[in-house]
């Protein structure tokens, strides 16, 4: 009587535990699922960098969808090739919310689910640009790098340059460009020797910037302002046939031994540098090596779509003036050089871009280059100091003054009395003459300071010798 009491007591509380139990779990997932609560996402969650922290699943992908459709309302999408750009149409990319959604990770950030038509990429490519075979450009990396940038909804690099997916049929770096300085000298030779061992290669990122400055810094190192403008000449040389963008670039006042017209690129420390930018969205490689008095660079990385090559325009010759300085010391047709004058130069720098069936695309002016010819200068006697016509010439007697030396010839011996008086006579008429012309002669010296000083007027104040006399 007392065991059927206790289990009839026993089982009643068995079944009001399992009551309330049943009801505090349940009844707090009815009410969750009867009154709306979800679960929200975590702090640090997003897609293609839209914030979904504190939001339900529902929210999220509403927000998802508004962000993708203001995206592709924008149009940000663009391939460019030379100077034309064409727009991508939105429509050729798909996104897929739903199954963004699902690859969602809460509390972490995911990319967009996004793909591309690859016929209508293709297709575009060569209507677009009739200069470019698609059977050159990598349609597929391409195809990827767009969608890559829109699975993150970008905002900016969203132009994409054919220039930099060009197909290689073995998809190995090649050399794409040299260039190089030859006949250097003993001390340079030693110093692009220790460039090339501390710098075989030097790496150009996609979008990077070269500075030879920079570059010099990294190794500790002291070249001589000589040295490293012929490594600038060299480099300039190699990158003149891509499509690199010069940033930096100076020539000198006069054409150095070691390079050609349109190449040189001077640099001096601290004042002058030597810089370009690799527009490509692929790396590319500055390789040195000195080899039999040559220093070399070429330029390894993915091939171009067009071709590149650096032509010189309105060339021209300018031929040296000649200055004339005038020296007492030396005799009116004596001359002596004392500087040998140079030639100068001018051109204009172009850069020509041709298509793979070799037509041309573009000309671009890159720089106009001019080197000012060196005067010759020459030394010269005065004019001035030439013999009088008339027989006689003038001397320095030494008092500062100068005196004339008659060179005619007097009578012969045995003359007679009377000749030797009418040749008194005619003395007395000659000194009376003479005096007149002395008269004549000391206008003709004033004449002379003059024109003297006319003449060191003309010539900037250098030394001329026909002053001495008065």
């Amino acid at each position: 009587m007392g065991n059927k009491r206790f289990l009839k007591v026993f089982t009643i509380l068995l079944i009001s535990t399992a009551f309330i139990f049943s009801f505090s779990h349940f009844g707090a997932l009815a009410i969750a699922n009867g009154f709306g609560h979800k679960e929200k996402y975590a702090q640090g969650t997003a897609a293609g960098g839209i914030q979904l922290s504190g939001l339900t699943e529902e929210q999220a992908q509403q927000k998802l969808s508004a962000a993708v459709q203001k995206w592709k309302a924008s149009n940000p999408v663009e391939i460019v090739y030379l100077a034309k750009t064409v727009k991508l149409p939105a429509e050729q990319l798909h996104f897929s919310v739903t199954e963004s959604m699902l690859r969602v990770k809460n509390g972490q950030a995911s990319p967009l689910v996004v793909t591309l038509d690859h016929n209508g990429l293709r297709d575009l490519v060569s209507k677009s640009f009739p200069d470019v075979s698609p059977d050159d450009v990598d349609i597929a990396r391409l195809d990827m790098a767009i969608c890559h940038a829109a699975a993150r909804l970008e905002t900016a690099n969203l132009s994409f340059d054919l220039s930099g997916y060009a197909l290689d049929g073995n998809e190995k770096e090649t050399t794409v460009s040299k260039g190089s300085v030859a006949n250097v000298s003993i001390a340079e030779a030693t110093e692009l020797e220790n460039w090339a061992k501390q710098f075989p290669k030097v790496n150009i990122p996609a979008h990077g910037m070269f500075s030879l400055f920079k570059t010099a810094e990294k190794t500790g190192a002291s070249f001589s302002n000589e040295a490293l403008s012929m490594i600038a000449t060299a480099i300039y040389g190699a990158v003149l046939p891509t499509n690199f963008e010069i940033i930096e670039r100076n020539t000198g006042n006069e054409l150095p031994y070691y390079t050609t017209l349109g190449k040189e690129a001077k640099v001096v420390k601290g004042k002058l540098d030597f810089s370009f930018v690799n527009p490509n969205p692929t790396a590319y490689q500055l390789k040195f090596t000195v080899r039999n008095g040559a220093f070399s660079v070429s330029v390894a990385g993915r091939p171009f779509l067009e071709n590149y090559k650096m032509v010189l325009k309105d060339q021209k010759t300018i031929g040296p003036e000649t200055t004339v300085q005038y020296h007492p010391a030396l005799k009116a047709d004596q001359s002596v050089v004392l500087q040998a004058g140079k030639a100068g130069y001018y051109a204009k720098v172009f850069r020509n871009i041709y298509s793979q069936n070799h037509g041309l695309l573009k000309s671009v002016l890159l720089a106009e280059d001019f080197y000012p010819p060196v005067a010759q200068i020459v030394a010269k006697g005065n004019p001035a100091q030439a013999e009088n016509t008339d027989g006689s010439s003038e001397t320095d007697d030494g008092s500062g003054h100068e005196t004339d030396t008659s060179t005619s010839g007097s009578s012969s011996k045995g003359s007679k009395k009377s000749a030797g008086t009418e040749a008194s006579k005619k003395s007395e008429k000659s000194t009376s003459t003479k005096a007149e012309t002395s008269k004549d002669r000391e206008n003709t010296t004033s004449t002379k300071a003059e024109t003297s000083n006319d003449s060191t007027g003309t010539h900037d104040g250098k030394d001329n010798g026909a002053d001495s006399k008065s």
